[in-house]
């Protein structure tokens, strides 16, 4: 019996290694967006310690007030930049994950009809097979 061969393997190779480049894409800007979150989680744990740290002292510097508030508005000022960087990734990891389900769902397509064209192939093997056993038993009743 022949060995099956799907006629379209090289694309669906192609198209596996695209799936796996858009999951690459994808975890990589998962790890942007999480670098952006630890980044503004510790800004916002500083800004609360900068504030601790003042009140702590119990009377004021206005030097030591005004170079805490210098601070504070640097703070704010990267807290908003990183709000809008994570808006922004969001919106990014919604068009990647689209774009990885549309290529999942094309692989998927392709992977449907090799099943499909081996299962005709296997019946049609069969089919040829029994023909064949059928003429060796008639060709030895006679």
């Amino acid at each position: 019996m022949k060995k099956f061969i799907y006629s379209l393997a090289g694309v669906l190779r192609v198209r596996k290694i695209q799936e796996e480049q858009a999951r690459a894409e994808v975890a990589k800007a998962l790890a942007e967006k999480k670098s952006y979150q630890e980044e503004l989680e510790q800004l916002q744990g500083e800004s609360l310690e900068s504030k601790k740290r003042l009140k702590s002292k119990g009377t004021v510097d206005i030097a030591d007030f005004r170079m805490n508030e210098r601070y504070l508005e640097g703070v704010r000022i990267r807290t908003a930049e990183l709000i809008e960087k994570l808006k922004k990734c969001d919106v990014n990891i919604e068009n990647l994950k689209k774009d990885l389900n549309r290529k999942i769902l094309e692989t998927r397509k392709l992977e449907t009809h090799q099943d499909k064209e081996k299962g005709l192939w296997k019946e049609e093997n069969r089919r040829i097979e029994q023909a064949e056993f059928d003429d060796i038993a008639n060709s030895r009743r006679r």
